[in-house]
Formats: structure tokens, C-alpha cells, sequence
């Protein structure tokens, strides 16, 4: 199943298709996941890594920490489709889905998105 992270930046939303084994997310442009915008994200803050069954985020210590559905988190944690993603202050959501064309998430984040209480 393709997996893709949905990024909501202060220019609009952004969908990366996850790929490979490892991603990294920080502020650095050398991350597959970019978030120079966050002032609040380290260099290298979190790590994707596909478990061959199901994708997992770590933090890598992080000054800000990575948070899952609200949650800090202090271990390695699989990632299921809807997750949402705090690094600093960004906000990312991971979606599984089971066909590859951006219509199909975009229509399971619309979905969410309505049934998805905001967050400050």
C-alpha cells in the first residue's frame, strides 16, 4: 500500500509520497521532509521508517519533541492511516491508502477532516 504524509504549512497543504526505507523530517532541506517554515523543529526531529508491513516514527531527540495523536512520544510507534503528526508546530497526517492516485487521499482527508475535532 502507498503511504503518503499530508503537511499542513502556512502556504497550504503539501502530500508527500512516503518511499524507500528510511525519511526524515526536520527543518534541514536535506530531509525528505522539509519543514524550513517551523521555526520550532530541529535540524533532523523525527524518523519514518517503512517496517515492510507498516510505517513507524521515531523522535531522534528532538528539542520540541514529536507528538502522536497528542501524545509525546518516548519509543519507537507503528503509524496507522489518519495518524496525526506534531512536529514542533507543524502538523502532519500519515495516510495508508489502498490505491496510488492523490484522489483517493484526498477524499479520505476531506473525510477526516470533517469528523476530526481542531486542535489549537
Amino acid at each position: 500500500m502507498p503511504s503518503h504524509l499530508e503537511i499542513w504549512k502556512p502556504s497550504g497543504r503539501q502530500l508527500i509520497t512516503l518511499g524507500g526505507e528510511r525519511v526524515t523530517v526536520g527543518k534541514s532541506s536535506t530531509n525528505l521532509v522539509s519543514l524550513n517554515h517551523d521555526s520550532t523543529v530541529s535540524r533532523v526531529h523525527a524518523v519514518l521508517e517503512n517496517l515492510g508491513f507498516a510505517w513507524s516514527i521515531r523522535d531522534v531527540g528532538s528539542r520540541n519533541g514529536t507528538y502522536l495523536n497528542g501524545e509525546k512520544i518516548s519509543a519507537e510507534r507503528v503509524l496507522r492511516s489518519g495518524d496525526e503528526l506534531r512536529v514542533g508546530k507543524s502538523r502532519l497526517i500519515f495516510w495508508e491508502v489502498k490505491q496510488a492516485d492523490e484522489e483517493s487521499v484526498n477524499e479520505a482527508t476531506i473525510a477526516a477532516e470533517s469528523t476530526r475535532p481542531r486542535r489549537a
